[in-house]
């Protein structure tokens, strides 16, 4: 990692006709990146533009999700140009130990037990039960203490024990879990440090949405864990601080929608550990009911044509007093925020 200024460029400013500039990592900045657009717009195209650039200044490896169909993986030249490994989920597992380090203390095991028993919760279409939580939790701290490299089907195997030990009547958790295992999600072949490491592009077209949610939130809980484990990025002089991940997630109303805990602690917490993450959905609509604080993470928003109704959360996002109106930009053009003013650029 090397701590210098790294300026991404948009486009073309309608008004003055100069680069439009952002500085991803000053002192004080947010690095978070929010594109939204409708179907069409450039929004992904944004993100991929914005992405080769960090790829170019810094060599970055770059987590590129692609959460609703495998467009992106399917595009021999954005792997080439990110130094990317390819990984269609499920005709490939993720190769991650999504579960590493839950064996280093009891404390350990019980916390990551709870990340599992929360990203069930959130990935399976009616949730857990109250009375299921804690079941899921009590029955994985044991197994979780005592290994590490756990597939999902030992996850799947120890449940059924703790069901069948103590008399309980199978239920939607068994069940969701068989169904999740006839395809192959993860495979505990590599470290966080090895995986997060090299850029990959994961994409999710042909699993199922709760097995593609429960593998996605695992993931973010595991890159939550390991970057805990990491010192602070260095920074230069004048406080650029080095850029040590970019995660890029297009298509990611649903996971926005799910509001679960592991992408919101990538949003919040680890810009000091060198984190970026770019989000790219259809509407300013998805991003309605977060938190402010999360809001407040997003540094750089970009919205590209749109009918969004969620007026609060544009005009949250661009400092805007009044209503801007993006349904009438023009293809290309979209409405940013530079130095705390809302700004027309054209991107293409």
């Amino acid at each position: 990692m090397t701590a210098k200024p790294l300026w991404l460029n948009l486009g073309t400013n309608r008004e003055s006709n100069d680069p439009s500039l952002w500085l991803l990592n000053g002192r004080g900045y947010s690095p978070n990146v929010a594109i939204m657009g409708q179907a069409g717009s450039g929004k992904t195209r944004m993100m991929l533009k914005l992405l080769a650039q960090l790829r170019e200044q810094t060599g970055v490896p770059v987590l590129l999700i692609d959460a609703g169909k495998d467009e992106l993986a399917d595009r021999p030249e954005l792997a080439r140009e990110l130094g990317a490994v390819v990984v269609k989920v499920p005709k490939s597992p993720i190769p991650l130990d999504m579960f590493a380090g839950s064996d280093v203390s009891p404390e350990s095991a019980r916390d990551v037990a709870m990340d599992f028993c929360a990203s069930l919760d959130k990935a399976l279409k009616d949730g857990l039960t109250d009375n299921q939580k804690p079941r899921v939790v009590e029955a994985l701290k044991p197994l979780l203490a005592q290994r590490r490299g756990i597939p999902l089907t030992d996850i799947q195997r120890t449940l059924e024990q703790h069901y069948e030990d103590n008399g309980i009547k199978e239920d939607r958790v068994l069940s969701s879990l068989r169904m999740m295992n006839q395809y192959s999600l993860f495979s505990p072949e590599l470290t966080p440090a090895e995986f997060f490491g090299k850029s990959r592009i994961l994409a999710f077209g042909g699993a199922p949405d709760e097995s593609r949610r429960l593998a996605l939130f695992l993931l973010f809980d595991a890159l939550h864990r390991h970057l805990q484990t990491l010192p602070e990025a260095p920074m230069d002089a004048e406080f650029h601080r080095a850029v040590h991940l970019v995660v890029a997630i297009d298509e990611a109303r649903p996971l926005l929608a799910a509001k679960h805990d592991g992408l919101s602690k990538l949003v919040r917490l680890h810009r000091s550990h060198g984190l970026a993450v770019f989000m790219a959905s259809q509407s300013p609509d998805d991003y309605e009911g977060q938190s402010d604080d999360y809001m407040e993470q997003i540094g750089l928003p970009i919205c590209f044509k749109t009918n969004a109704t969620s007026t609060a959360v544009l005009n949250n996002m661009f400092k805007a007093r009044r209503g801007l109106n993006f349904a009438a930009l023009e293809p290309g053009v979209c409405l940013t925020v530079l130095d705390g003013v809302a700004s027309r650029v054209s991107a293409f």
